[in-house]
């Protein structure tokens, strides 16, 4: 060997003073925040029970699948090019990943539904995997009524990504900011 070299072994291990042990999103959190998936609403704070808007889960969507977000602009008139989120909805959307609620406006400060989160990450799951959507068997909601076709088409795949309790899926629940990393798991 001609030279050596110094290596550094580093964990990032990131906790927040809001998110105990004991809460049940704490495992997946501590995890995300260990990637820089997710970050907390401050250097300390993650707010657990708060909701999670729709910026913030196609932020956590770009991070996940690792999408380029430098410099795009989003294409929608309600996000400007200097929003924290700006590159991130762009490279999503651009991957196909987020719709906008009209071709001119994404909402990006609502909270997100269930039906919008698992709809991005069945839009999500296809880009990564290159598998259409409506490969997989619907699952079986009682509240089927309420639902779009397009969470049904993807309720099934690689062993039910998305899910409800007791038969429901809640498609108009808005969903707290411990929440979408359960989904990241499976």
């Amino acid at each position: 060997m001609s030279h050596f070299s110094r290596y550094a072994v580093l964990a990032y291990d990131k906790a927040f003073e809001d998110v105990q042990q004991r809460d049940w999103a704490y495992p997946v959190i501590r995890k995300l925040a260990a990637k820089h998936i997710i970050n907390g609403v401050s250097a300390s704070r993650f707010d657990p029970k708060a909701n999670v808007t729709r910026a913030e889960f196609a932020t956590f969507i770009a991070r996940a699948l690792q999408l380029d977000i430098t410099g795009m602009a989003a294409g929608f008139e309600d996000i400007m090019l200097s929003d924290w989120y700006a590159g991130a909805v762009a490279a999503t959307h651009n991957a196909g990943i987020v719709k906008g609620l009209s071709a001119t406006e994404l909402a990006p400060n609502d909270a997100i539904t269930r039906q919008e989160m698992a709809v991005m990450l069945m839009h999500a799951y296809a880009y990564q995997s290159s598998k259409a959507v409506t490969d997989a068997p619907a699952a079986d909601f009682s509240d089927e009524a309420s639902i779009s076709n397009a969470v049904l088409l993807g309720s099934g795949l690689d062993g039910y990504m998305i899910w409800g309790d007791y038969y429901y899926f809640e498609a108009l629940m808005r969903l707290e900011r411990g929440v979408p990393g359960y989904w990241y798991e499976r």
